[in-house]
């Protein structure tokens, strides 16, 4: 029993983590298509910005790696943000249009990170 409890401890502990750092690597991706008319540095201050959302949750996750309650408490804050810029403020706010099913489906990664770093850190608290 004892070998389960360990390994289940360390698939709580990694896989958080490792599904944080996919995620950000995955966001990261598509911040390389403002370079597909060349490069300028217009398109590197774009860049940035589109790196902006990996950028924060890379520290993020570098500063809380540690800290499961508050990584998942960021982790959930992050997600909340990435559905409403995603769905746009004004259908949110306005009642124009609403969740669009992409923003749901694109950040539950986001969701799950969160989920997962409260559960390790409920876990390790008892």
């Amino acid at each position: 029993m004892g070998m389960v409890k360990k390994r289940s401890g360390r698939f709580l502990f990694w896989a958080p983590r490792v599904l944080a750092i996919l995620f950000i690597l995955f966001l990261a991706v598509f911040s390389f298509d403002v370079f597909e008319g060349g490069f300028s540095l217009l398109a590197l201050g774009g860049f940035f910005i589109h790196s902006l959302p990996s950028i924060v949750m890379a520290v993020a996750l570098f500063f809380l790696w540690n800290r499961d309650k508050a990584a998942g408490v960021v982790f959930l804050i992050f997600w909340f943000l990435f559905i409403i810029f995603f769905s746009g403020l004004r259908g949110i706010f306005f009642g124009e249009g609403g969740v669009e099913s992409a923003a749901l489906i694109v950040s539950a990664p986001i969701l799950v990170v969160g989920i997962l770093f409260l559960v390790n850190w409920y876990k390790n608290k008892r």
